[in-house]
């Protein structure tokens, strides 16, 4: 089985970091305009192998990124708010 070895995923979470974190004034809609080509060229890449848990992994780490990106973008509101505000199901 093959799957995306562990340099190709630090490699994806350190981009997601540098894109999320260097972006910290930026509008919702602009930073996912920015994520959106560095997960899907990724995703392309590595779509014909085995990688539902490592797919798992980075959806994972890409949460926690945007959960610390939105609660630092509205320091001055509650966890609660900012979670309904932007991650909505």
């Amino acid at each position: 089985m093959i799957k995306p070895s562990r340099k190709g995923q630090k490699k994806l979470t350190d981009k997601l970091h540098e894109v999320v974190f260097g972006n910290k004034a930026v509008p919702q809609d602009k930073l996912i305009a920015k994520l959106n080509p560095v997960l899907s060229g990724w995703g392309n890449y590595y779509r014909h192998v085995v990688a539902k848990k490592v797919f798992s992994r980075m959806d994972y780490i890409l949460m926690q990124q945007l959960k610390r990106w939105a609660l630092r973008s509205r320091h001055n509101k509650s966890k609660t708010w900012v979670f309904n505000k932007y991650f909505k199901t």
